[in-house]
């Protein structure tokens, strides 16, 4: 524990840093402190807030596991450090661009924070999402007093229009800050029973939604109405009817009163944004869409084939277009309006996969834990941001708050493994299909030959046992000539290219292309309840078994092996199989075409009668 520990006091001298810098430019650099972004304050408080609860849990006496997603973060590290390296400008990769000031230390900054976030206790959780709910709050009621130009607040105007920004330096990025405290806000009014709790986050719940509306944002309104969605069927699965009803009632009220009181341009926004999708779908493509989105996303596309393995250099992407920056109508563009296309163009496509890997991940955990232990507030917030992400930018003013709510979402001593419950059968699905495609030539030059040597069928069919005993029917080239195995047959089964119409059996399901393999019924007969164990994942084309000796083993080693695979199966086990198989196949290794089923059914039988 003690190694992890000190990991964690790096992430912690990371943020200690990060505040020096920013602390630095700002005073020797008279960076002007709206422009840098007045919200980064509460990322900044909330950051030793969760600092400080980490040391009150007594990490130090729990034990962690290395998970997936550390790994990620890791990557995600070392492809942002390279994007520095082949960037067009350094200076502004590791500060951060004019305005922005997202650079290297930024994104340090963020992921340490999600790190740190990823610790806390589970009862001590509330207590920081409080702290967002109450910063979400704060900036609403500040947001409220600026459209009446308050002379108590900062008015700022964007061509006669006061702007609803908070105490950020734009309306959308207020909009998507108050999103995730308006979804943990409506998540905890949902989930909680007491009478005071619920007059709480009541409040809480419609001054959040006020906020929102008055933001006149479009993309996070999009994002509200999913997390509603998502949230209504919730409780309906849960048949909490009376919840639904109050979520309702506030919603309602809150729109109405925003729409009597504001001269708010949002709900002609939402009608205007329905208009244009609906002409998108027949074709009819308007490239001012979205502040002319359409425009600045295909500007990109045409930049981002250069760049593609390390990106124009992090935050550079007012760089990446040449002699002058992209410029539609009178803007110039330093952003790319979509975060995971910014991510793409400025830090390289294996940056964007590792960000992606490290969202789907832990949000596919946090939906399986959502309905097992009744904590859907922690998911809410995420996927709130990430749906307004597509049409928003990442930006230091709310970035730190998405961070935290991310590592929030973790639950360190949860087992449930993402590879075993959706991606395994997702590369399997994916990668026979791409190899059917790839090796459809090969498939048909294999037929045509089976065919002008045997006249018989191409394929052999046979029952083998699947997972959990069920029967299902195997696919294989035909080796076999009047009971003897042909000369072609011979190389087929040396190569194990007599194997491939299993593609077929993998995308079907049957098998996967890693497990034990599936043997003929009478086997699964003659097992004892240990040995029957084996049954209880998918089988493979190959396992532990056939990159540990093939048929050189006898059938209980066999057994052992696929004993072992069910017990330890891991990606970076099937990893391990897959590349020990390639190397088994193109030595030839331990293959034997003369074995027989015979024996090893003998030897079953033998250690049943036995016992």
């Amino acid at each position: 524990m003690k190694k992890k520990f000190n990991l964690l006091s790096i992430y912690i001298i990371i943020n200690v840093l990060f505040i020096f810098i920013c602390s630095y430019r700002y005073i020797n650099f008279k960076v002007d402190y709206s422009i840098f972004g007045k919200s980064l304050i509460y990322g900044l408080i909330l950051n030793i807030l969760v600092s400080m609860i980490l040391i009150i849990s007594k990490i130090k006496n729990k034990d962690y596991k290395f998970k997936i997603y550390d790994l990620l973060l890791i990557l995600i590290i070392i492809f942002s450090i390279i994007s520095c390296v082949f960037s067009i400008n350094r200076n502004v990769s590791l500060f951060g661009f004019k305005g922005r000031y997202e650079g290297l230390f930024s994104i340090l900054y963020y992921l340490s924070v999600f790190y740190l976030s990823s610790f806390v206790d589970k009862d001590k959780k509330k207590s920081i999402i409080n702290v967002i709910i109450f910063t979400g709050v704060f900036q609403s009621i500040y947001a409220f007093l600026q459209i009446k130009e308050s002379s108590l607040v900062s008015v700022s105007k964007n061509l006669g229009t006061v702007w609803a920004n908070g105490l950020t330096t734009n309306p959308n990025f207020f909009g998507s800050y108050v999103l995730m405290c308006l979804s943990y806000s409506l998540g905890l009014l949902c989930i909680e029973n007491s009478k005071k709790s619920n007059i709480i986050y009541g409040i809480t719940t419609f001054i959040l939604l006020v906020g929102l509306l008055i933001s006149n944002t479009t993309s996070c309104a999009v994002g509200f109405i999913l997390v509603f969605i998502y949230l209504i069927g919730y409780l309906l699965l849960k048949k909490n009817f009376e919840k639904v009803l109050v979520l309702l009632i506030i919603s309602i009220f809150t729109g109405v009163t925003v729409y009597n009181f504001n001269d708010t341009t949002l709900f002609k926004d939402i009608v205007k944004t329905k208009n244009e999708a609906v002409e998108m779908a027949k074709g009819k493509v308007n490239e001012n869409f979205g502040t002319k989105r359409i425009k600045v996303w295909k500007a990109t596309m045409k930049v981002i084939p250069k760049h593609i393995i390390h990106g124009v250099g992090i935050d550079n992407y007012f760089y990446a277009f040449g002699d002058r920056p992209l410029i539609i109508g009178r803007y110039y563009y330093d952003k790319a309006h979509n975060e995971y296309l910014n991510i793409l163009v400025c830090e390289g496509i294996f940056s964007l996969i590792s960000y992606l890997l490290l969202y789907l991940i832990i949000c596919l955990k946090g939906i399986s834990n959502t309905y097992k232990r009744d904590n859907v507030y922690l998911l809410l917030p995420v996927g709130g941001y990430l749906i307004q992400a597509f049409f928003n930018i990442r930006v230091i003013e709310v970035a730190p708050i998405f961070f935290i709510a991310l590592g929030l979402l973790v639950d360190r001593e949860e087992n449930i493994s993402i590879y075993k419950t959706y991606f395994k059968r997702l590369l399997d699905i994916v990668f026979s299909f791409i190899l059917i495609v790839l090796l459809l030539p090969l498939f048909i030059i294999i037929s045509l030959f089976i065919k002008l040597i045997d006249r018989d069928k191409v394929l052999y069919i046979q029952e083998r046992t699947g997972r959990n005993g069920k029967i299902f029917k195997i696919y294989k080239f035909r080796t076999m000539s009047n009971k003897k195995i042909n000369k072609f047959g011979g190389l087929l089964r040396k190569t194990s290219l007599d194997e491939l119409p299993q593609l077929i059996n993998i995308l079907k399901g049957d098998m996967s292309f890693i497990g034990p393999r599936p043997w003929i019924v009478e086997y699964y007969k003659l097992f004892d309840k240990k040995q029957k164990r084996r049954v209880e994942v998918v089988p493979g084309i190959t396992g532990l078994a056939q990159v540990n000796g093939r048929n050189s083993i006898n059938i209980f080693k066999k057994i052992e092996y696929d004993l072992e695979y069910v017990d330890k199966y891991s990606f970076i086990l099937d990893l391990k199989v897959l590349l020990k198989s390639i190397k088994v196949i193109l030595s030839s290794e331990n293959i034997d075409i003369d074995k027989t089923i015979k024996k090893e059914l003998n030897d079953l039988k033998k250690k049943k009668t036995s016992n």
